[in-house]
């Protein structure tokens, strides 16, 4: 398998991941503005961990959704943080099998 597959594989699957995501931030938006049952914070950083977490971003800017919790804003930080210090193992990494 190339490099090239990896990254693609890599980027399609963070991709995907904040694809659903950012529905996940608009249901969960929605359903607050309607007074129905929400989306668990749990399962929104389970998104984010998998991958998700640019489409969380993306959610909470244009959606101004969870911007204002801190504890939720700290987690999704600490998952970026982990996200891209395993993108620069990978990177690493794959630079030597070069």
């Amino acid at each position: 398998m190339s490099t090239w597959h990896v990254l693609i594989g890599v980027l399609g699957w963070y991709a995907a991941w904040s694809i659903v995501a950012w529905i996940a931030f608009w249901l969960d938006k929605r359903r607050a503005a309607r007074g129905a049952w929400r989306i668990r914070e749990r399962t929104l950083l389970g998104m984010a961990a998998v991958g998700g977490f640019p489409g969380a971003y993306a959610a909470r800017k244009r959606l101004r959704h969870k911007s204002s919790d801190r504890a939720f804003s700290w987690r999704l930080h600490l998952l970026t943080g982990l996200h891209i210090a395993a993108g620069v193992a990978l990177a690493v990494v794959l630079q030597r099998a070069l």
